[in-house]
């Protein structure tokens, strides 16, 4: 949280430059402090309750395994949020018959993520 939050402010304070004061250089500076500030979020609040669990007896999977070394992009998926791509593949995709090789296959994979966004 507090790396993530210091990010954060610098972030929004590059956003919130005017047309003339940015440049390149400090827009990318921006865009890098924005994508570390959702990592940092999501992964530490994520330990929190993982640490919070095992105070309390419970075990939870890790979340999130360094996704920014990722070379693809689906290797990315499966490193950023991993219990909510098992959750998808377990409990939407493979009920609709998503194992299968059939017609149906891209209509399943589109239905799962239209599911996730307007959750």
């Amino acid at each position: 949280m507090l790396i993530a939050n210091v990010l954060g402010v610098e972030a929004d304070r590059v956003f919130a430059m005017g047309e003339g004061d940015l440049t390149t250089s400090i827009a990318w500076l921006g865009i890098l402090q924005y994508k570390f500030q959702i990592y940092y979020d999501f992964s530490g609040y994520s330990d929190m309750a993982i640490g919070l669990g095992r105070v309390l007896g419970f075990k939870f999977p890790e979340n999130f395994n360094n996704p920014y070394v990722s070379q693809s992009i689906t290797e990315f998926w499966r490193r950023w949020h991993m219990t909510l791509g098992s959750w998808m593949k377990d409990n939407l995709y493979i009920p609709m018959c998503g194992n299968r090789v059939n017609s149906k296959n891209k209509f399943n994979s589109y239905s799962t993520f239209l599911i996730l966004e307007f959750q």
